[in-house]
């Protein structure tokens, strides 16, 4: 049954009392209306504090009501909070909502003031694009708003750096566009010239030895921290590589040989890999030392004081090298041979 109104009765004994007329005709006492048994059907105001024991539902309790925006209205006026839509993509002459909005779309006001202040959140229907935009004069016209948006999630394409992008569309070319490197866990066996060590790509990014590509550029270290930089250009597979010297050893002397040399020949371990050497040699017995200076390689000569000499040849084979007395008529002695420059690890 319903309550179809609430009718005031006298008792007789001056005092009145509000009973429910029920749709069975009947007068019911308001304590004896059950709740599973009537509803009210009647426009009722209530003048003072309304206490509820339970919950209260009302039909459409969790609906969001949307307010329809109309062809041809300008978005800058939809400051109140709430909740809008623009339901066909024919309502072309709605202005001021972002470039790519071309679809129907909802609408959601939020703000911390009244009409000022707001928030405007729009999402297509196509496509789920969203954008998002803030008016910010806190008085009238209110026709000041940030430039809309696009929430980056959901773009596709590129989105600039300005706009807190990478400027690309690929893993490669977005560390290109940012100046971020990448590196390269490598070995002798992926042809690069040195055991283990790790290198650092620019160019094609992430192109790898053996690929015919563009250009491509290259540094790192090997496991004994020695710099190396290679270029593989003009779609070469495989770069060109060359090592840097190093300031802590390598652009100094280092001793190959010392002792007394005065017949046959000493092996010097790793003589081939220095541009030059000097050899110090005392031409005669009990002579001071004279030094001269040869480039690495297979050559000969005398060492010769005023008085005495003794000729010598030098031969590289790989990374050593070997030298070798010739003639001694007084016999005089090598006593040091320093490589100078490094230029192989």
């Amino acid at each position: 049954m319903r309550i179809m109104n609430l009718v005031l009765c006298d008792d007789g004994k001056n005092d009145k009392t509000i009973r429910a007329l029920a749709s069975d005709g009947k007068l019911y006492d308001i304590a004896d209306i059950s709740k599973d048994l009537f509803d009210i059907l009647v426009a009722t105001r209530i003048r003072e504090d309304l206490q509820v024991d339970g919950n209260v539902t009302w039909p459409g309790k969790h609906e969001i009501t949307y307010q329809d925006i109309p062809d041809g209205a300008d978005l800058n006026n939809y400051r109140t909070s709430g909740f809008y839509r623009s339901r066909s993509s024919a309502n072309t002459g709605i202005i001021n909502r972002p470039a790519g909005c071309s679809s129907a779309f909802e609408l959601i006001v939020t703000g911390i003031a009244d009409i000022s202040y707001c928030t405007q959140r729009i999402k297509t229907h196509e496509n789920n694009r969203e954008w998002i935009r803030t008016q910010t004069s806190w008085q009238q016209p209110y026709n000041t708003w940030t430039d809309w948006t696009e929430i980056a999630s959901l773009v596709e394409g590129k989105i600039p750096i300005i706009n807190g992008g990478t400027g690309a569309a690929t893993t490669p070319n977005a560390r290109y566009t940012l100046g971020v490197p990448a590196e390269i866990d490598v070995g002798n066996t992926s042809g690069f010239p040195f055991d283990w060590g790790s290198v650092v790509s620019r160019g094609g990014l992430g192109n790898t030895i053996g690929q015919s590509s563009g250009d491509n550029y290259y540094w790192g270290v090997d496991m004994w921290s020695v710099l190396w930089g290679g270029a593989q250009t003009n779609g070469a597979t495989t770069p060109t590589w060359k090592r840097a010297m190093m300031m802590d050893s390598e652009q100094r002397w280092n001793a190959l040989y010392s002792g007394t040399l005065s017949s046959g020949s000493a092996n010097l371990t790793n003589g081939g890999k220095y541009a030059a050497v000097i050899i110090c040699a005392s031409p005669g017995a009990g002579e001071d030392s004279v030094f001269v200076c040869i480039p690495s390689g297979s050559c000969g000569g005398q060492i010769a004081s005023n008085e005495h000499w003794l000729s010598f040849s030098y031969s590289v084979s790989g990374a050593n090298s070997t030298i070798t007395i010739r003639q001694n008529p007084s016999s005089g002695a090598i006593k040091y041979v320093w490589g100078l420059l490094k230029y192989q690890p």
